[in-house]
């Protein structure tokens, strides 16, 4: 963005609900604002935005005549709550980005799509040509493969990654150490201010002396500062080993 000559904005996203407040975004618009970007179901929070939170953003872009950039690409993760798409409510004003990588586990090949009104695709296609030529064949092939294939595979990852969702809470909850409570997604946020180490700090040393690697807060603003990602993409078991491992590290095993 910044090679465009764009500069992002960024908006705080604060627990335990991580929902965006029109209030709040009011005061960081300017005359060169041109778009708002949203992302539900969130990484690193796995917050599902409710309709009325939706309906309340379509509304604030509307006011400001802005574009809304809405990245969907976790669409088919979700556990609670049921998500909608500001293109289901202004489809003229909203780009969905979408990905194979998390529906499908197709994560490194690259592989998404963009929908939008006829006249934002035409002119994003021309200018997609100038940054790549083409994702190659193989993998487009692969890509309707999936979406023509089976589709129960897709709702099987769903409910093994809600179950470890559920595993990774219930542990957190007994061990008494704050987290966030992911709607969707595969990511859940672990509170480790108490440690008094920064984000990157704690990632990096939890590395090095119990074996668990976990990203940084920071990594994701500094609204996630005091926090650190872990990722529900593991098996069970080692999702709950590593947790133990965190929890020790903290003092709290």
């Amino acid at each position: 963005m910044r090679s465009l000559g764009i500069r992002p904005v960024p908006y705080p996203l604060t627990p335990p609900h991580y929902l965006p407040n029109m209030a709040t975004m009011d005061q960081l618009i300017t005359a060169a604002t041109r778009a708002v970007v949203v992302n539900f179901p969130g990484n690193p929070t796995g917050q599902v935005a409710p309709p009325d939170v939706v309906q309340a953003l379509v509304d604030w872009a509307e006011r400001h005549d802005l574009w809304i950039v809405s990245d969907e690409v976790y669409d088919q993760i979700v556990f609670d709550g049921q998500p909608l798409s500001p293109a289901h409510i202004d489809p003229e004003r909203t780009l969905g980005v979408y990905s194979f990588s998390k529906t499908y586990a197709m994560t490194g090949w690259r592989l998404g799509y963009l929908a939008g009104p006829p006249s934002a695709i035409a002119s994003l296609t021309k200018v997609a040509m100038g940054i790549w030529s083409s994702v190659s064949e193989p993998l487009q092939y692969a890509g309707l493969a999936a979406l023509e294939g089976p589709q129960a595979i897709v709702e099987d990852r769903r409910r093994q990654y809600q179950r470890r969702r559920d595993a990774a809470v219930e542990y957190l909850d007994r061990v008494q150490i704050t987290h966030s409570n992911p709607d969707g997604a595969f990511y859940l946020l672990v509170h480790i201010a108490e440690s008094g180490l920064s984000s990157r700090d704690f990632a990096l040393r939890l590395l090095d002396q119990a074996g668990v690697a976990v990203a940084p807060g920071s990594a994701f603003g500094e609204m996630a500062e005091g926090f650190v990602r872990i990722s529900l993409a593991s098996p069970e078991t080692d999702i709950l080993r590593g947790l133990a491992r965190l929890a020790a590290f903290l003092g709290h095993a």
